[in-house]
């Protein structure tokens, strides 16, 4: 959880870690491809968690120093 807590962002293939850096307010990505679970889509239209599924949403990325 520190290193989480202490990430500029994170970008992950999904799952616990996704929505743990969500919950400590850390920008996460999910490149993650499936069935996306109703937590995951509540993150997203909060603006807590961007999904990554092609190279042209890489563009969504914003890196910012904490």
């Amino acid at each position: 959880m520190n290193l989480v807590y202490y990430s500029d962002l994170v970008i992950s293939g999904g799952g616990t870690m996704n929505r743990e850096a969500a919950a400590m307010n850390t920008p996460v990505y999910s490149i993650f491809q499936g069935m996306r679970p109703s937590i995951d889509e509540n993150l997203e239209k909060q603006g807590r968690l961007s999904f990554i599924s092609s190279k042209d949403d890489l563009s969504k990325i914003v890196f910012k120093k904490k």
